[in-house]
């Protein structure tokens, strides 16, 4: 029996294979000839290490607490919000980036929160201009495409290669939401349990105070 809120999703009533789209020419992405949008394979640098599924089952596995609620897709913040009263915790804008040096950063700050990449070099100690890395990098790294960007794919980011930063604001909420590895869920943590689910990725994470925009809008 599935459950009465059609927005909630429970593991046992899962049923779901991620879509994985080819994209151009980059030589560590190779879509097999069966594939159409599935079966496409990273190499040399990762194998990929869960779809949305087994993402969840890891956190039950681990008893992480968490709630995941099934929505149509979500690739904007201003989506996201015409879900308010459905979805609990606060909404996360996540920002995939790089630096000068070729240092990865996934940092997630309150939805709402202005973001100045400028201004956040020094935070997060970033070598040179911060910008934000390709699809490509993104997919390679952390296993999803851009509009499920999110913490919970750390999960896929066996190495460790991606520094984590988490607006301190953001942790202070009782609860955070998080895409699955999908844009067409959303998995709710209370802030203890991401950090338990850091800890098991083998993740540290950096909390940061994003920089105040300044009046002249200059960083």
């Amino acid at each position: 029996m599935l459950p009465e809120n059609p927005w909630y999703y429970s593991v046992e009533h899962a049923a779901f294979r991620p879509p994985c789209r080819p994209l151009r020419a980059r030589s560590a992405l190779r879509c097999g000839p069966d594939s159409g949008y599935f079966g496409c394979l990273l190499q040399p640098r990762m194998v990929m290490q869960h779809d949305p599924d087994s993402l969840l089952d890891l956190l039950v596995r681990h008893r992480i607490a968490s709630q995941t609620f099934d929505h149509p897709p979500l690739h904007t913040v201003a989506e996201s919000k015409a879900l308010r009263g459905v979805l609990p915790g606060a909404q996360t804008k996540n920002l995939f980036l790089r630096d000068g040096k070729k240092s990865y950063f996934l940092v997630s700050v309150a939805e709402d929160a202005p973001v100045n990449l400028k201004a956040l070099r020094d935070p997060l100690g970033a070598r040179g201009s911060l910008s934000f890395a390709s699809a490509e990098a993104l997919y390679e790294m952390l296993g999803v495409l851009p509009g499920s960007v999110s913490l919970l794919a750390l999960a896929n980011d066996t190495a460790q290669l991606v520094n984590v930063a988490i607006d301190r604001t953001l942790m202070r909420a009782d609860a955070i939401g998080c895409h699955p590895l999908t844009n067409t869920r959303t998995t709710v943590l209370a802030p203890e349990a991401l950090k338990a689910f850091l800890k098991l990725t083998g993740h540290r994470m950096q909390e940061i105070d994003l920089p105040a925009p300044r009046a002249d809008g200059q960083a």
